[in-house]
């Protein structure tokens, strides 16, 4: 059963004429009254076709149960409210209009906001127009130098990374200053700032010393950015190569005839290049010697023998030469010094070379003690100061020119003699030291 809503007369007239009867003829349609409702006399019969609650006559379309006198005003051709005035007529708004933006300057981009059904004249669909009145300022536009925000995104000139004028600089971002910068990070600028630059190719932009023409150097960077890293790279600088020289039989000393170059040391290879025979871990300079074997184990061009004692390494040399001449065959072979004889130990030491040897007994070296440059102050060639002497008893005694010491080895005491330095004695020899 359908409810009447009835407004209050219609109710009252309608309570009245149930609780004394309906007349037996209805009388002629009475007027509306003055709340906009039939006036009802005991004959009439309210009507609701479309049950929205709403009488016919005060419904304007009661067919529809959408459209009634209160009703929400929609975008539909209808005057849904029933107050004579459809769609964007009417004042009091419509519900689902859309809305459109005042675009003054018919860019297609509007600001103050606009609801209506059908788009106004002179509106667009899209806001956000920062300047409605310069065509060429809006979302989207391209920002260019010209102190404006064209683009509408808060941002001026330089201020916007999206700036797109065509007579602006692109630079690449150049973090370490060096000129250079990394290759794509870049942006056009209308007045560029410090730390962008014109040209790119910067492989590391957190290093100065890196860059397209930078020096190639011994580091392990590709210094230069040619993709080619230290000796890989033919713009090396030559001085910066370090020489190293092949150590085939892996006994610390290199092959002369086998030098590498290379910025750092390669495996196989060391920086000495002092080794005689590069097959033969046996022999090296310090590998010790023996004498009278044939065989220059190491490696000084002397077949001597020669040990090392720990503090020094000596050599025993039997040759007929004089003191000067003595001191360059040790040098020339690659020792230090005629050897300087530090404590008692290495005395010990050198006698059993001698002894080594094999019948040295008429034998008296040379050491590296002389009193050349005054007479009675007896230095050591190596620069040693120490205090330790070995003189035979009442020497040394300065006979005639003996300015040079040598072992006393003929007598089999080992003490020291002095003797005049340019003899060249049948009995003689020399001890060198490398230390």
């Amino acid at each position: 059963m359908v409810q009447l809503r009835l407004p209050p007369l219609l109710a009252i007239l309608v309570a009245a004429s149930c609780s004394e009867g309906w007349p037996e003829a209805a009388p002629e349609p009475a007027a509306f009254s003055s709340l906009g409702t039939p006036a009802v006399d005991a004959g009439y019969e309210p009507e609701d076709a479309d049950g929205d609650g709403w009488l016919a006559g005060v419904d304007c379309d009661d067919a529809n149960p959408a459209v009634h006198p209160g009703a929400t005003e929609r975008c539909n051709g209808l005057d849904d409210d029933c107050d004579g005035l459809a769609d964007d007529a009417d004042p009091e708004g419509v519900a689902d209009a859309a809305e459109w933006y005042r675009d003054e300057d018919g860019d297609g981009f509007g600001d103050d906001p606009v609801r209506a059904c059908v788009e106004p004249p002179g509106t667009a669909r899209v806001g956000g127009d920062c300047d409605d009145a310069n065509p060429a300022v809006h979302p989207g536009a391209a920002e260019v130098c010209d102190g404006a925000d064209d683009d509408c995104d808060g941002l001026v000139d330089d201020e916007d990374d999206d700036l797109a004028d065509p007579g602006a600089e692109v630079l690449l971002r150049d973090g370490d200053g060096d000129g250079f910068g990394a290759d794509g990070a870049s942006r056009a600028w209308c007045e560029p700032p410090a730390g962008w630059s014109a040209a790119g190719g910067d492989c590391d932009d957190e290093d100065p010393a890196v860059a397209p023409g930078a020096v190639e150097v011994c580091d392990g960077v590709d210094d230069d950015c040619d993709g080619l890293v230290d000796e890989a790279d033919p713009d090396l600088d030559p001085a910066e190569l370090e020489t190293f020289f092949a150590d085939a039989d892996g006994d610390g000393y290199g092959d002369p005839d086998a030098p590498v170059e290379a910025c750092f040391q390669p495996s196989g290879a060391v920086a000495d290049d002092t080794d005689c025979d590069d097959a033969d871990a046996g022999v090296h300079p310090w590998a010790g010697d023996a004498f009278g074997d044939g065989l220059d184990e190491d490696c000084d061009g002397l077949d001597c023998e020669a040990g090392d004692a720990g503090s020094a390494y000596f050599v025993v040399c039997l040759s007929d030469v004089n003191w000067d001449t003595a001191r360059w065959l040790c040098q020339d072979a690659g020792h230090d010094e005629l050897a300087s004889i530090r404590d008692a130990v290495e005395q010990a030491f050198v006698e059993d070379l001698l002894d080594a040897a094999g019948g040295w007994e008429d034998q008296a070296p040379w050491i590296g003690f002389t009193d050349q440059d005054s007479e009675g102050t007896w230095t050591w060639t190596d620069g040693w100061t120490g205090s330790y002497t070995n003189w035979n008893p009442g020497e040394p005694n300065s006979e005639g020119d003996e300015d040079c010491a040598h072992l006393n080895w003929r007598f089999r005491t080992g003490e020291w003699n002095d003797a005049d330095c340019s003899l060249e004695r049948a009995w003689g020899g020399f001890v060198c030291e490398s230390r």
